[in-house]
Parts: structure tokens; sequence; C-alpha cells
């Protein structure tokens, strides 16, 4: 279960013996061929996606979470040009209550209180 915290890279009550399981497995990996190779792929593919459920995380998700980093990133960067939240909407593609949700989803801020403590 991810804990709500900004940071989303921690993950808190994890069974992490299934995890430690799959990485003996790779590090036992003896002789350095194709063979070798694609099973240690393969098994980290399989930690990934045994993380991705275990955490319940979906790739619209993902995408939110980094799409609401781009936009703030974006801010970061032109904070100091006039910025309108439809004309930044259009160039990311997206509409400007969606933009305004996200972003304040992530951070906690509407877009116009993040850029107005940037300056």
């Amino acid at each position: 279960m991810m804990k709500k915290t900004n940071d989303i890279y921690i993950i808190h009550n994890l069974d992490i013996t299934k995890y430690k399981t799959l990485i003996d497995e790779i590090i036992n990996l003896q002789e350095n061929n194709v063979i070798h190779y694609i099973k240690a792929n393969s098994l980290l593919f399989l930690i990934l996606a045994q993380l991705f459920e275990d955490i319940n995380l979906s790739e619209s998700q993902m995408q939110t979470k980094s799409l609401a980093n781009d936009l703030k990133f974006y801010f970061d960067v032109n904070y100091a040009e006039k910025l309108i939240l439809k004309d930044i909407a259009k160039k990311f593609g997206i509409h400007p209550n969606y933009l305004t949700r996200i972003f304040h989803e992530k951070f906690h801020l509407s877009p116009k209180q993040y850029i107005m403590q940037l300056k």
C-alpha cells in the first residue's frame, strides 16, 4: 500500500520476500550468455510487474503524475513570462480545467497559486 506523500517513491508495508527471491535468482545466473541475459531481463520485468500490481499503480496514474510534473517544470522554467493557462493547456493538448485539476491533485495548489509563489 502506498502512503499518501508528495514523494511517490516511498512504499510502505510491502512484502519484500518475493522480490528478494527474484533478485537472488538474477544474481545466481552464472554464465554470461544470451539465454541468461534474456532470463535476467524477464525476471526484472516480473519484478516491475509485481511491484506495479502490489502498489496498484495504473498507467493512467503514471501519465497524470508525469503530466503534472511536466507542467510544474514548465512553470518553473517560464514563470517570468506572462503565463496564460488556456495557452499552456493548448500547448500540452489538454483542457484548462484538466490542467488545473491534475496540478492541484499532485501539488495541492492551483497552477496560479504556484506561479505566484515562484514570482
